[in-house]
């Protein structure tokens, strides 16, 4: 007689083993919200620190899979916010850096935009008009804001709190052109020597004959 699947949500028993050079990992099972079995593993220099890394793992789960089915239209971007910050913690692919740049981008440069608004009411239009603001600072402020918005959002749309992302519907951010930069004496001394080794003028000295010079 098989065994009866586990409620969704619940997790086995943690167990350790040696992951080479010193180092331990950390793993159990969990039968996620979707009804599948997923294996949740943290990595430590000691049995006692990887098992702590992997409670904190479950722990950010937990609260992950608490708030599946509050999600709706109605939610509000900030506590989307904060749900998405919680999914990173569970999905624990991003180096602690990455995580900290992401909610200090997220918490700085989104929510003083939209931390009001609930989900239904954050609109291509809205989102275009926000991204325009934040290009009038600079080109890359643009950029980091449409990915945390596209990451939220992107976020809401899997949980079908949304039907779409309004993101992709914003006009195309556009790089700044670069002016070019002026060639100093230096360098033009080193073009010229080139091309003279290579043949392509015949005297060094002949700096008027260099197209890069004035006539």
């Amino acid at each position: 007689m098989p065994r009866p699947r586990v409620p969704v949500g619940t997790f086995g028993d943690i167990w350790t083993e040696p992951a080479g050079r010193g180092r331990t990992v950390a793993k159990v099972w969990l039968r996620d919200e979707d009804g599948r079995r997923r294996q949740l593993r943290a990595a430590g220099s000691s049995t006692a620190e990887a098992t702590r890394r992997l409670k904190e793992r479950i722990t950010a789960v937990d609260r992950r899979m608490s708030a599946t089915g509050e999600i709706t239209g109605d939610t509000t971007f900030l506590e989307m916010v904060a749900y998405w910050l919680a999914d990173l913690d569970a999905e624990g692919e991003l180096a602690p850096s990455s995580r900290q740049r992401y909610e200090w981008e997220v918490r700085h440069l989104v929510l003083p935009a939209f931390e009001h608004l609930r989900l239904r009411e954050i609109t291509v239009g809205r989102v275009d008009r926000y991204l325009k603001r934040q290009r009038q600072f600079s080109y890359a402020r643009a950029v980091h804001s449409w990915k945390i918005v596209s990451l939220v959002m992107g976020l809401a749309l899997r949980l079908e709190a949304i039907d779409r992302n309004p993101v992709v519907g914003v006009k195309r951010l556009k790089r700044p052109p670069q002016a070019p930069m002026p060639i100093d004496a230096a360098e033009l001394d080193v073009i010229q020597v080139a091309n003279v080794s290579s043949g392509r003028v015949t005297a060094c000295g002949d700096r008027g004959s260099h197209p890069l010079h004035e006539r």
